[in-house]
């Protein structure tokens, strides 16, 4: 049965909600904690102040085929074959909403960046999961890009940002 099989689809977004989790809700005890980390969009009206929300990188930042491996003469595909020891980035993007109500604008901006930076610390920092039933696994995982930007007006402290996160995979098929 399908719902019976791994797939690193589905554990690499479970992993970073795991872990940015533990590292943004479980462990501050601070004004600067989360209230959720959820994986895919927002389905209703958030429930809390500082929201963090883990997508696939979808259409503007698909998954790809590692074929540029620094160092290597050989496109990473062609070692071992095409079938057999392929490399792979699955894309994630970590996507924030952070609403801060009263206050003075520095504290709101610190309040911001803290929650950014436990966020890439929580991902450099993070165990790579296991392999899946079709023979594919992470190896190491990487912040490719990100930005928090302050979208409140004067009195409203609405802050959002992205981080693009890819994580290296190798595939060594196995039989299902």
């Amino acid at each position: 049965m399908a719902l019976d099989q791994t797939s690193i689809l589905n554990i690499l977004p479970d992993a970073l909600v795991t872990r940015l989790t533990e590292k943004l809700i479980t462990d501050p005890d601070d004004d600067a904690k989360a209230t959720n980390v959820i994986r895919g969009r927002l389905r209703d009206d958030p429930e809390g102040l500082i929201i963090v929300k883990v997508e696939e990188g979808g259409e503007p930042w698909p998954h790809r085929l590692n074929i540029n491996q620094g160092g290597m003469r050989a496109a990473t595909y062609e070692i071992g074959g095409t079938n057999y020891g392929s490399f792979h980035r699955k894309r994630f993007v970590i996507v924030f909403e952070l609403h801060f109500g009263e206050g003075d604008a520095v504290t709101q901006e610190r309040k911001a960046k803290v929650v950014y930076s436990r966020t890439q610390h929580a991902i450099h920092t993070m165990d790579m999961p296991t392999r899946d039933d079709f023979g594919e696994r992470a190896s190491m995982v990487q912040i490719a890009g990100g930005y928090l930007t302050d979208d409140g007006g004067d009195a409203d402290f609405v802050w959002n940002g992205m981080i693009w996160v890819e994580f290296l995979t190798t595939l060594e098929p196995t039989d299902v």
